[in-house]
């Protein structure tokens, strides 16, 4: 609630989300990823609608609401929508009707937070059309990873990547800090990555993927 930043940010950052373990911090500093990440913020709070009278932690409840729905919803969709199309399945979002998400978001806080479970007012909403054990499930995250040999292989790829710099092929290695994955290795040997961190992995594995694929080369801004 007090972070000066999209919400989830500061949770992740928790959760092994960093990305200063990871890259370099020279490539990082190049990138201005502060200045950026404030900049889209500021943005995305000026499009938050506002009810007179409200009290600041309303205010502020309501802020984290709309940028979950517009910044942090569409990706999970997208991962959803990407993952079941490429075997041929299509998925049904029937919450995201946007009649039910414009009535529930006008819910006040302190009404969907007086329940002892999550998604209380979805809970209490169905009571008696669905068994106890459904409505009382408690709630899985999503996307969860049941298989620890996908983290390997995932790990597997980041190492192939790091190993790539000496022979100069790949401008992706240049980027990332091979302490960095060193020390994620490690850790991987005693628990598994941690949702924000498998994400992190993902993402450098998923733009490696596309810069070779299509050939892209990185111009170096510095000698411009």
């Amino acid at each position: 609630i007090n972070s000066n930043t999209f919400p989830w940010l500061n949770l992740a950052a928790h959760k092994g989300l960093k990305v200063e373990s990871i890259f370099n911090q020279e490539f990082l500093n190049d990138l201005h990823l502060n200045e950026y990440r404030d900049e889209l913020y500021q943005n995305a709070l000026s499009e938050v609608p506002r009810l007179k009278g409200e009290k600041a932690k309303e205010a502020k409840l309501r802020e984290i609401a709309y940028l979950t729905l517009t910044r942090w919803l569409p990706i999970l969709l997208e991962k959803k929508d990407r993952m079941s199309m490429a075997v041929g399945l299509e998925g049904r979002v029937p919450f995201c009707d946007h009649r039910l998400v414009e009535y529930v978001f006008n819910i006040p806080w302190e009404i969907k937070n007086s329940f002892s479970i999550e998604k209380g007012v979805l809970r209490e909403a169905v009571r008696g059309l669905l068994p106890d054990s459904v409505t009382d499930r408690k709630k899985a995250a999503y996307p969860s990873v049941q298989n620890p040999k996908y983290d390997h292989a995932l790990l597997s790829e980041l190492k192939k990547i790091v190993s790539q710099s000496s022979a100069g092929t790949n401008e992706m290695s240049t980027w990332i800090s091979k302490e960095g994955v060193d020390r994620l290795v490690e850790k991987s040997k005693n628990s598994a990555l941690s949702e924000f961190e498998r994400v992190l992995v993902e993402t450098v594995v998923r733009t490696n993927h596309w810069l070779e694929k299509y050939n892209v080369e990185i111009v170096n801004w510095r000698n411009q």
